[in-house]
């Protein structure tokens, strides 16, 4: 009997492959041509807004214009690039997901997770500009932190749920077989 015969052995093995990938890729140079789009793309949110930014390193970012001041330092473990990769990565990794399925989880619940991310960060942003840095701080440690594991648990079994539908469908129709032929008896 293959080991893969079950599910969750596949999915631990592929959520830990796909996690010391994302490490691998965090520690070359494209951790700061990452970092530094979330950067840019945030600045130019809040300026959207009416607040303004300086950046101050590929990561670091200055925000002021409301009645605090906050500096923001991005690391990839609180930015979107993290959650998006480790998504992307453990759904091509995942064994028995058509193609179709994987494009999915490119195409449609990768920029999904991102754009909540950094809405995320722009939210903490200006809970600590209005609010102060101690808002700020209670917020990210438990509200936003709680809020993202939950919007991220639900689009993972959703996207999970969507690719093994046929097979959760198949499995429900035998179950469905063997509980009538059951009470036939």
């Amino acid at each position: 009997k293959r080991v893969f015969n079950h599910w969750y052995v596949a999915f631990a093995t592929t959520f830990i492959v796909a996690t010391i990938a994302i490490w691998i890729i965090l520690e070359t140079p494209l951790r700061r041509v990452l970092l530094g789009y979330e950067l840019g793309l945030s600045a130019f949110l809040l300026d959207r807004i009416g607040f303004k930014s300086i950046p101050i390193d590929y990561n670091i970012l200055l925000v002021y214009g409301g009645k605090y001041v906050v500096t923001v330092i991005f690391t990839p473990e609180c930015s979107a690039m993290f959650a998006t990769i480790v998504f992307v990565l453990t759904a091509i990794l995942l064994p028995n997901i058509g193609v179709r399925r994987k494009l999915d989880a490119i195409l449609v619940y990768a920029p999904l997770i991102f754009t909540i991310n950094v809405l995320r960060v722009l939210l903490l942003l200006v809970i600590g500009l209005l609010y102060g840095i101690y808002s700020l701080k209670l917020f990210h440690d438990y509200g936003s932190t709680l809020f993202f594991i939950v919007t991220y648990s639900i689009l993972w079994v959703d996207w999970l749920y969507r690719s093994l539908s046929p097979s959760v469908g198949k499995i429900l129709r035998i179950v469905d077989e063997k509980v009538s032929s059951s009470g036939r008896e």
